[in-house]
């Protein structure tokens, strides 16, 4: 199965979360302003907890606006539900840095 289709898969899925919703429509979402001058709708960590693995955004929709969690994203992310299980940490540490892989060319 190619890296493509396995990201795919992951992201039909987990259909409705926000975050999914904005990989998926990524021109649909707010951005947000980097110090950098860069823009971001999504930067994306993933950790363990209680044995389990995930995949989270840093980066969390308040109404209109995006914010940037940073440390404390772990724990918004978890409250609201915006997170994607894995079993394996390989396969959450892959997925972290491989779902820009499905965004269309003028995203990337």
């Amino acid at each position: 199965m190619s890296d493509d289709v396995k990201i795919g898969k992951v992201l039909d899925k987990n259909r409705g979360k926000d975050f999914v919703e904005r990989i998926i429509n990524p021109w649909d979402s707010p951005v947000l302003q980097n110090d950098d001058g860069t823009k971001s709708s999504h930067k994306m960590a993933w950790g363990e907890s209680d044995g389990k693995y995930y995949v989270y955004p840093t980066v969390l929709r308040d109404g209109e606006a995006l914010n940037d969690y940073g440390d404390g994203a772990w724990s918004e992310a978890y409250k609201r539900g915006e997170y994607i299980e894995f079993n394996s940490a390989e396969d959450a540490d892959w997925f972290s840095q491989n779902y820009k892989n499905v965004w269309p060319k003028a995203m990337r």
